[in-house]
Parts: structure tokens; C-alpha cells; sequence
């Protein structure tokens, strides 16, 4: 499960007290897109448990765009969004659309969960890169994210990362516990 062992209790309560606007609107956001995503998910295999990952990559934002150059929902730069069969250019940008960049994303995650064998590292890998995924796996000589990251051998973005994803799901799973009335779609389950 993409869910258990997780360091999680600090973002949590972050993203409750100090981001729960963003948490809001990002949940609202997400009443759009749910449906699509967890279908897409479904038909890939990827656990209906990361349909929250937009909300860490974007607030669910089609337009959004990072300081790196990343853009749209799942913030995707442009060689891996050509690479997942995404159009970028001429006057294109299939990373802006939300069922498309979706299923990108349910490819590439598909894809790094097939190399890395643990939805963790996946999730990591989406946030750093395989490379880096590689690389710094050979080095610790580890199979899990959890015992990686206590390697200093990611980024922190990437270390807090997935946590974050956890958190979120977590948060959508049982909105009522943490304040959050009717502004989800949905228990998100794992399986």
C-alpha cells in the first residue's frame, strides 16, 4: 500500500493549520477531476490512493507552472511529457490538458512503479527523476523509500514529497476528522 509506514504526522498538521485555504480550494478543485483521474488510474493500475497527487504537484491547477518550468496539473516538464505521448510545442501544450496529462501521468507512474517496484519509490522517482532514483538506490544499497530517505541521498523536496501525498490522502480519506466538511470527493482506498 502506497500508505502505511509513513512518517506522516508533520504534514498533516501543516497543511491543516497552516495551508487549510489551499487545502480548501485545492479539494474543490479536485471535485472536477476525481472521476477522470481514478478511472485513468484504474485502467493503468495505479492505486486510486495517488488520484491526491495534483493536489501536492498543483492545487489541481491546469495552468499552473513552476520555477523549473513544469507545467500544468501534474506538472510535467516538457522531455517527459513528450516522452508519455503529450504534445508540446507549435503552439501546443498537451501538459495544460487535464485528461490527457492525466493519462500521461498514469503511464509514467505505471511505468516507474514497474522499474522500482514499490509505489513509494515511484512516487519519488516521479518528484526527482529515475535517475536520480537510480543512482541513489545503488549508493544506499536499500529497497524502501522510508529507509532511503533517512540517507540524505534525495533532495528534501523529494524526501517530503511523498509524505506529503500520504498526508493529503489521508486527510481526504477522513475529511471530517480534520475540519473539512463536504469539500472532498471521496474516501481515497488503496489496494
Amino acid at each position: 500500500s502506497p500508505v502505511s509506514a509513513a512518517p506522516i504526522q508533520y504534514p498533516i498538521d501543516f497543511l491543516v493549520s497552516r495551508r487549510r485555504c489551499f487545502l480548501e480550494r485545492s479539494f474543490d478543485r479536485a471535485l472536477r477531476y476525481f472521476p477522470m483521474i481514478r478511472k485513468e488510474f484504474d485502467r493503468a493500475g495505479v492505486p486510486a490512493a495517488l488520484a491526491y497527487m495534483p493536489l501536492v504537484e498543483s492545487g489541481f491547477r491546469n495552468g499552473a507552472i513552476s520555477s523549473a518550468g513544469a507545467q500544468g496539473m501534474w506538472q510535467f516538464m516538457e522531455p517527459t511529457a513528450r516522452r508519455f505521448g503529450l504534445r508540446v510545442g507549435d503552439g501546443v501544450d498537451e501538459r495544460l490538458d487535464p485528461v490527457k496529462s492525466t493519462r500521461a501521468a498514469a503511464k509514467y507512474l505505471s511505468t516507474l512503479h514497474a522499474e522500482f517496484g514499490d509505489w513509494p519509490l515511484a512516487v519519488a522517482a516521479y518528484n526527482c527523476g529515475e535517475g536520480r532514483m537510480r543512482r541513489s538506490l545503488k549508493k544506499a544499497g536499500v529497497k524502501t523509500f522510508w529507509e532511503l530517505a533517512e540517507m540524505d541521498l534525495l533532495h528534501k523536496e523529494t524526501v517530503d514529497y511523498v509524505p506529503r501525498i500520504v498526508a493529503v490522502t489521508l486527510i481526504a480519506s477522513d475529511p471530517e476528522r480534520y475540519g473539512f466538511k463536504g469539500v472532498t470527493p471521496g474516501p481515497a482506498t488503496t489496494r
